[in-house]
């Protein structure tokens, strides 16, 4: 059916009138499961199928996506998208320049192992309420619980067709599984959770939740959220701080990843802390991070199993690994190919995402993810602290209009004095400015711990539109950070 929409559609902007056209026609299906205390409480799953399509006319881009896949529809999107282009054209100071693509044609599936629409619906079910009851089974005590446990499947097929000539089919899969128990007792609260607070995000299939370690990590949930129920709170003091796991991850996200997407630099994206702190004149010049920092962009090798990992993106540009932070110093943004053509660039690295076909792409980051450090270990930085704090899972997080300053909450913190973990904080806080944390960095474990962290939830534009996102990253550590509750 798409096939066969498409070539319809790019029949309709292939007038001589339209400078450029492309097509994107897709059918998204979700799955979300979900168990509290030991009982099964919500299955929700969903379908669409749409279609967008977007033209340069006079220099001025036209857009528009319709689920009305009748004939009417299609022509009645085309219209509209056209009369866009014409109405923008007018007013249009600085007209369309594309960063040159050669033309693509090809297929692109995530690697799976196993497919959850091809699981039987009973067999998920039981796994669900099994993993829940893990949890819950293991609470007594005083405490009030809240135990809870979900199961998400995403998959994508999408066609992108251009009048360049470029046809490019992929599928997507996206799956994460995860557990969270909250404690509450005498005005106190705690939240832990498995893999992390949302759940690791994978370009994986069913098989990412048969290979977690329920098991013992349902047991190590509960043991942690009653200590952490009665630690105290943080001191406000500067202390080192060691990142695991998605805290390290959001922190990368938040500092680095939204400031090195370029349609902020132009404007283009002036909503939700839109702004970046990294101008094109620092390219090359400005040292954000300590000499250890690398940081890699856009890389479906490094990480092909990304929850943001596409092989080409929604302009039909191939995914290029791109050096965004190189020995500390700021070396490369990711693109479009508009933003591309507009910074001089010779070629976009393929950021340009769109949540489906009824939404225009934006600059996002598939990847961005911390390149491992190669003579440390977490074992090895916590003995070599003298008074730090291991954070690990977030809670909380807020940045300032152009990331340069941040504050973020973890579910929980270990407190190292003397190179040994001497207890539990409740609730710790870290904040500063961007540039001065990462240039605080002085050790990054090695690839054996490198881990790829991936978020479904990143909400970018207006209106918003969510997308899929991944990071990797080894623990690390930072200097002098300010702490507290």
């Amino acid at each position: 059916m798409l096939t066969a929409l498409v070539k319809k559609t790019l029949d309709l902007i292939s007038a001589r009138d339209i400078e450029y056209g492309e097509v994107r026609a897709s059918t998204i299906d979700t799955e979300s499961w979900a168990a509290t205390n030991g009982r099964f409480t919500d299955l929700r799953p969903s379908h669409q199928v749409s279609i967008g399509v977007r033209l340069v006319m006079d220099g001025a881009w036209g857009f528009a996506g319709t689920t009305d896949l009748t004939r009417a529809g299609i022509k009645q999107m085309v219209r509209q998208a056209r009369q866009t282009a014409r109405a923008l054209a007018w007013m249009n100071q600085s007209p369309v320049k594309l960063a040159n693509e050669p033309t693509h044609q090809a297929e692109w599936t995530t690697p799976i192992k196993i497919d959850p629409w091809q699981v039987p619906m009973t067999e998920k079910k039981d796994f669900l309420l099994n993993t829940n009851q893990q949890l819950y089974g293991r609470c007594k005590g005083p405490e009030t619980v809240s135990a809870k446990s979900r199961m998400e499947f995403y998959r994508k097929h999408q066609i992108f067709a251009s009048t360049q000539g470029a046809w490019i089919r992929q599928t997507l899969y996206r799956s994460a599984s995860f557990a969270e128990l909250r404690l509450f007792h005498k005005n106190r609260k705690i939240r832990r959770s498995y893999p992390g607070p949302g759940g690791n995000y994978q370009g994986r299939g069913y098989e990412s939740a048969l290979e977690l370690d329920w098991e013992q990590s349902c047991a190590r949930l509960f043991e942690e959220a009653k200590e952490g129920l009665r630690a105290p709170d943080v001191p406000e003091k500067k202390m080192d701080v060691l990142l695991k796991g998605s805290i390290l991850a959001l922190q990368i996200h938040e500092t680095i990843g939204h400031a090195v997407e370029l349609d902020r630099v132009y404007g283009y994206e002036d909503n939700l802390g839109g702004r970046t702190y990294l101008e094109p004149a620092h390219r090359n010049e400005l040292r954000v991070g300590s000499p250890i920092v690398d940081c890699l962009g856009s890389d479906a090798k490094l990480c092909a199993h990304g929850a943001g990992t596409v092989m080409y993106d929604d302009e039909g540009v191939p995914a290029r690994a791109t050096p965004l932070i190189e020995k500390g110093i700021f070396t490369g943004y990711l693109t479009s190919r508009e933003t591309a053509g507009t910074l001089g660039l010779e070629r976009s690295n393929g950021c340009a995402v769109a949540s489906d076909a009824l939404n225009y792409p934006l600059v996002r980051m598939t990847n961005v993810s911390l390149l491992p450090g190669r003579h440390s270990s977490l074992k090895a930085m916590i003995a070599s602290t003298e008074d730090g704090l291991l954070m690990d899972n977030e809670s909380s997080w807020s940045i300032d209009d152009e990331r340069a300053s941040f504050q973020i909450g973890a579910e929980i913190g270990w407190h190292i004095r003397g190179g040994k973990i001497k207890g539990m904080f409740r609730h710790p806080v870290f904040s500063g400015r961007s540039i001065d944390f990462w240039r605080s960095c002085d050790a990054i474990a090695g690839p054996k711990e490198w881990v790829l962290w991936g978020f479904s939830d990143c909400t970018k534009g207006a209106p918003p539109q969510l997308a899929f996102v991944s990071h990797g990253a080894s623990p690390a550590r930072f200097r002098g950070v300010q702490v507290g509750k």
